[in-house]
């Protein structure tokens, strides 16, 4: 099931990158050493979107958390970012992701 998923993954991952090339956002360049690899840079236009969206992400951000006071913004931005440490460190096989995101990804429920 895994070797299933893969590539999916790498079928959508794969397309994403042709869409972002064939719009200027990024430059595809073969791997010198991995004929199956691709080294990926992002032009000046995807910088500019890149940037764009980082600020229009701060500005949404801002703006649900204006009703909050200080003292709740803070807590809330520890809590963000222990869980957001917290998902970094697991491990999607370990735990059984890998086969639920698959089964997701067909459209099946678990």
């Amino acid at each position: 099931m895994s070797a299933a998923w893969d590539m999916g993954a790498f079928a959508l991952f794969s397309g994403l990158l042709k869409r972002l090339s064939a719009g200027g956002l990024v430059h595809l360049k073969p791997h010198p050493d991995d004929g199956r690899a691709w080294m990926v840079r992002l032009t000046a236009g995807g910088e500019k979107k890149l940037k764009r969206a980082q600020a229009a992400a701060r500005r949404f951000v801002t703006a649900q958390m204006q009703p909050f006071d200080m003292e709740q913004q803070q807590t809330t931005r520890h809590i963000m970012q222990a869980m957001q440490s917290h998902l970094r460190s697991l491990d999607v096989h370990a735990i059984g992701m890998d086969q639920a995101t698959e089964s997701d990804h067909r459209g099946q429920k678990s």
